[in-house]
């Protein structure tokens, strides 16, 4: 404990950190581990499926390239809430 020294002011390392570290791109990191080539030779069999009538592969290549949907929720409640409360009654 004796060789610790407090940090100077406005040089504490921890508040240099300028966000989380960036991940790899996920399409790069894909492709240095398959390459072009099997990045291709996927794309086209899920092509193919989609074509064949698979919904899941339809599914995945319109979500990929039209982004997903998006879901909208009605969060309306009614605004007349009615609590009836008996005296004296158990449960």
């Amino acid at each position: 404990m004796g060789n610790l020294k407090p940090f100077k002011k406005g040089n504490d390392p921890r508040r240099n950190l300028k966000g989380a570290p960036k991940m790899p791109d996920l399409k790069e990191a894909i492709a240095d581990v398959i390459g072009e080539d099997g990045v291709r030779a996927i794309l086209k069999g899920v092509q193919a499926r989609a074509k064949k009538g698979d919904v899941k592969a339809a599914d995945l290549l319109l979500d990929r390239f039209y982004g997903k949907l998006k879901t909208e929720m009605d969060l309306n409640i009614p605004s007349e809430i009615v609590i009836n409360l008996k005296k004296g009654a158990k449960g």
